[in-house]
């Protein structure tokens, strides 16, 4: 009987102390990482794009505390073709694609903490996921060789209009280094995974310097402050559509003057817009048919040309695809996608649609 005593509380014990490790992992990892003064690493989010494939985007990020700051740190965000840095309470984005800067005015600080806590890039970072207080230990899992500790919370558990929609986001602590190796994103509609996002992260450091956290910006950039005379330059019905020579896909070039007396329908798109993709998959269909009196031209003021090869290769072009037209979107004003201007015969724009309207584009068809 006392054997029997004896063995039971040791069970309990044992099971006592397998439900306090993951908690105490939890803490130990947050801990570490918010103790730190200087935190920088590597992460590649992978995010499904509209033809089914993934997109992989790398950033490097450097935070430094600052109490002062409203995140508790001010920080630098690299990434290919943009950078984010927000010092001192100063917050200011880099476009290199469009060459310009971006500045936020200081004494409107609510604007900047919208700006940041909606960045991706910081609201899904190591600081801000162990910040939350809700994680519950579901597994261990076995990822890369490397054997993780499993935690997830509920984002969103909903109706809408009849259907189900629930969200949940699961980290992956390392029991072996104490850090956060990975985070997912789980969109669930009427119970079936629709979408999963993810963030690796990697290369962690915490012995920088205060050398090591500078930024020298580009040369000859222009600035402008956040959402100011934003649509400006954007062409107006009424105003005559600049000409322009340019090169298609197949390098074949391509003259708007030629189209004189036809109408011409010009798409500014994004191979990463939803909205654009939706646009081109309602003009591929059997049964539209563009009227023979509209030329159409797909142009792309963003992205480079191969994003739109690997694009093109799994999505039909309905007609042909203009690349490299950084300065032909900046001359027609171009700021979002998908943009539309109709041309009529004399070349004057007869319309500009922002957004994937039906209605327009079904205007454009053979007896629409």
């Amino acid at each position: 009987m006392k054997l029997y005593t004896y063995l039971t509380c040791i069970a309990i014990l044992l099971l006592s102390n397998c439900t306090e490790i993951p908690r105490d992992l939890l803490k130990q990892v947050e801990l570490d990482l918010l103790s730190q003064d200087y935190i920088s690493y590597k992460q590649y989010a992978y995010y499904p794009n509209p033809v089914g494939k993934i997109d992989t985007i790398e950033a490097s990020t450097i935070f430094r505390k600052n109490k002062d700051s409203f995140f508790g740190y001010d920080f630098i965000l690299n990434k290919k073709h943009s950078n984010m840095i927000y010092i001192d309470e100063d917050l200011k984005s880099v476009n290199h694609r469009n060459e310009k800067v971006v500045l936020f005015k200081k004494n409107e600080p609510k604007v900047v903490i919208n700006y940041i806590n909606h960045t991706n890039d910081i609201e899904y970072s190591p600081i801000t996921l162990l910040r939350k207080k809700d994680w519950e230990l579901v597994k261990d899992t076995l990822l890369n060789g490397q054997n993780l500790k499993n935690y997830f919370r509920i984002e969103t558990d909903t109706v809408i209009d009849g259907n189900t929609v629930y969200t949940e986001q699961h980290i992956f602590l390392n029991p072996a280094s104490k850090q956060l190796d990975r985070w997912e994103r789980r969109n669930y509609y009427n119970g079936e995974l629709s979408q999963k996002v993810i963030y690796e992260y990697s290369d962690y450091n915490f012995e920088l310097t205060k050398s090591e956290f500078s930024y020298e910006f580009p040369e000859n950039y222009t600035s402008s402050f956040y959402g100011q005379n934003k649509d400006v330059n954007l062409l107006k019905v009424g105003e005559k559509a600049p000409l322009f020579t340019e090169k298609d896909l197949q390098n074949k070039p391509l003259n708007l003057a030629d189209y004189r007396g036809k109408k011409v329908l010009l798409n500014f798109s994004s191979v990463g817009c939803s909205y654009c993709h939706e646009a081109i998959m309602h003009i591929n269909q059997e049964k539209f048919q563009l009227s023979e009196d509209i030329a159409a031209f797909y142009i792309a003021p963003f992205d480079e040309q191969q994003e739109l090869v690997e694009y093109f290769d799994e999505v039909k072009a309905p007609f042909a695809v203009i690349p490299n037209a950084k300065k032909l979107g900046e001359i027609y004003g171009v700021t979002s996608t998908p943009t539309f201007f109709l041309i009529d015969e004399k070349g004057i724009i007869e319309k500009v649609i922002i957004g994937n309207d039906r209605e327009f584009l079904d205007s454009l068809k053979v007896n629409g």
